[in-house]
């Protein structure tokens, strides 16, 4: 039966590799924050990350270091054991999309329309340009023999490219020619025979011979998939998977013409695929466009068994901890997305600090808005200013107008007319606020709130009788503008 877990997580998962029981991944946040290299043990369930300064795009182990193409343009060396990281010397000349192992001393980076080759400690040893493709007809897949001999490069208009250093210090072009109509998605090859397996944005899964002219066969036929395929791995000794966007999986023999076994039941579309071998059993793992990591097991044949495991991100884990009616999850919720610092979480801490039925976690979830760094945080706190938990209104009013004073906005200019407006009866307050509002010294995004923010002091008590909301205003005002009582 499978089991759930909720990890924290956060960002689209870009690339996915497995070595043993341990599953690696990087992710791309959507605004571009820096996102760690993600560890997870495949029997533990227990997942640790290494701090990168940036988000990652591409990853790839080679002996006891994991190399991640940084969103920044550089390579990086992390280490499991002491959660280090350490950027490279090496230059390539651009951010690298795609990292794979080449051999036992090697590998091989997709930089934009070449591919760089890199040895074990971070130094170039060969460039493979592309000499004949534009900017935009850049690599998209790569794929390496076992014994790292051969080298095949997908490129976007579909054109494969073969390199080989049989007896060679260096690759060679061996061939090169357009077999797929649209992007090379995906590239495998055989462990026992020198052809690989393809699959493009045409839907096709194509069987070539490496050596010599490219003389692609139709391996799919009339069981291709119905979308676009995203990877493939092999899976056992004699079948491999393909994954896609159509919502499944398909596991092929190697040779012959059998008709693929086809998963769907816990599919989605999937973006990457890899093997674990988890409890001694293999396990395909699948990231899919949900932001899960789905396990499934494979028989002894090859064929897919039953689910084992799903990870899901932080903002899953989040969800699932709101609905639980203890306070102290939901308050764990608050503090974790509160780390991350980015709209969307921003977004579910506002709408908890209004929906959620415990008024403490109600002002937690003000106090962590009042904390955040993002250029959004003083709209929500803005929206808190008719809150109906006056506490929750006060937090919100007061950071507001400190942030803004902070900013070097013009209070001085303000602050007696200010003083003067609480001072008078309700409707004359009423008209010196709506002045402020309007007459506000600097129009900048946090003085135009700032504006709103005066004039949302006359509703700060509304509850409250006429006389007891004279008082309060009054006093809440002078507490702002430090002004003596």
């Amino acid at each position: 039966m499978s089991k759930s877990t909720n990890l924290t997580f956060i960002g689209s998962i870009r690339a996915l590799i497995v070595d043993g029981k341990q599953i690696a991944f990087v992710t791309q946040h959507p605004e571009g924050n820096p996102t760690p290299l993600y560890l997870i043990d495949g029997e533990s369930n227990k997942m640790t990350s290494i701090g990168m300064p940036c988000d990652g795009l591409s990853v790839c182990k080679l002996g006891e270091h994991l190399f991640v193409g940084g969103s920044d343009g550089v390579l990086y060396s992390a280490f499991a054991k002491d959660k280090s990281v350490t950027p490279l010397k090496t230059k390539i000349p651009a951010t690298a999309t795609k990292i794979i192992r080449v051999g036992e001393n090697l590998i091989a980076c997709a930089c934009g329309i070449s591919v760089e080759l890199i040895d074990a400690k971070g130094k170039p040893v060969q460039s493979l340009a592309m000499s004949d493709s534009a900017q935009e007809n850049s690599i998209c897949s790569l794929a390496s023999s076992e014994d790292g001999i051969w080298l095949a490069i997908g490129m976007m208009d579909g054109t494969v490219s073969v390199f080989e250093r049989e007896e060679k210090d260096e690759f060679v072009l061996s061939e090169s020619a357009q077999i797929h109509k649209g992007e090379v998605t995906s590239l495998l090859f055989q462990p026992d025979e020198l052809r690989f397996f393809s699959v493009g944005a045409d839907q096709k899964l194509l069987s070539t011979h490496a050596r010599g002219n490219l003389e692609p066969e139709d391996r799919g036929r009339a069981n291709n998939h119905k979308e676009r395929v995203n990877a493939m791995v092999l899976a056992g000794e004699n079948r491999f998977v393909t994954g896609s966007a159509d919502k499944s999986c398909k596991t092929w023999a190697r040779t012959g013409a059998t008709k693929p076994a086809t998963l769907s039941d816990g599919i989605v579309a999937v973006t990457h695929l890899a093997t674990a071998t988890i409890h001694k059993r293999l396990n395909l793992v699948a990231a899919q466009s949900d932001n899960s990591i789905r396990l499934f097991l494979i028989t002894d044949e090859g064929k897919f068994g039953q689910p084992t495991q799903r990870y899901n991100d932080g903002f899953r884990r989040a969800k699932d901890l709101f609905d639980s009616n203890s306070p102290a999850d939901r308050g764990d919720a608050l503090h974790e997305l509160a780390l991350n610092d980015d709209l969307k979480s921003l977004e579910i801490i506002a709408k908890r600090a209004t929906e959620d039925q415990d008024n403490k976690l109600r002002l937690t979830a003000a106090k962590l808005l009042t904390k955040a760094t993002h250029v959004s945080a003083p709209q929500f706190l803005e929206e808190l200013l008719s809150h109906p938990d006056a506490p929750v209104r006060i937090l919100a009013l007061e950071h507001l107008i400190k942030s803004a004073d902070s900013n070097q906005t013009k209070l001085d200019l303000v602050r007696p007319r200010l003083r003067r407006c609480t001072q008078t009866s309700v409707a004359k307050r009423s008209r010196s606020l709506k002045n402020l509002a309007t007459t506000n010294p600097r129009r900048t995004d946090s003085a135009t709130a700032l504006a709103n923010f005066w004039w949302s002091l006359s509703i700060v008590t509304q509850s409250k009788s006429d006389a007891m909301r004279s008082f309060h205003l009054r006093m809440h005002t002078r507490k702002i503008l430090r002004a003596p009582t």
